[in-house]
């Protein structure tokens, strides 16, 4: 459990996305949350968080995550994506605090004209108590 007692995902998430020493080679801890902030170097990673549904039945929360794996090039934001995707499928253990089941869902490639960069947008779902 994070602060006050409270589970802290988004930030246990991101110190364990910045241990992965495969991901972290590629973006040097740039993850960061919602957009890409002012005048970002690349390869980076952006993290929403999409929804998190109520389980009424148990202590569990499911919240599903989006990462949009950004690079210059279409092949760098597929190596940042499949290094992303190594680190969360299966994952079943400690982040920080949390004890986590993580699946990846979904895959997107695309490349983003206003931004000018490859993106590859993965979707993932986190399961964890909520304390």
């Amino acid at each position: 459990a994070g602060e006050g007692g409270q589970v802290s995902i988004p930030a246990d998430l991101v110190t364990y996305l910045q241990a992965d020493v495969a991901l972290d080679a590629l973006i040097d801890g740039r993850v960061h949350p919602q957009r890409i902030p002012p005048d970002p170097a690349f390869p980076l990673v952006v993290y929403r968080r999409i929804s998190t549904p109520e389980l009424h039945v148990s202590a569990y929360v499911e919240p599903r995550f989006q990462f949009d794996c950004w690079a210059e090039t279409d092949t760098g934001a597929d190596a940042v994506a499949n290094a992303l995707r190594d680190a969360l499928e299966g994952f079943h253990g400690a982040m920080g605090a949390t004890h986590v089941h993580a699946m990846v869902l979904n895959r997107i490639d695309d490349y983003d004209e206003d931004v000018a960069r490859w993106r590859v947008i993965l979707d993932a779902r986190l399961m964890y108590r909520d304390v």
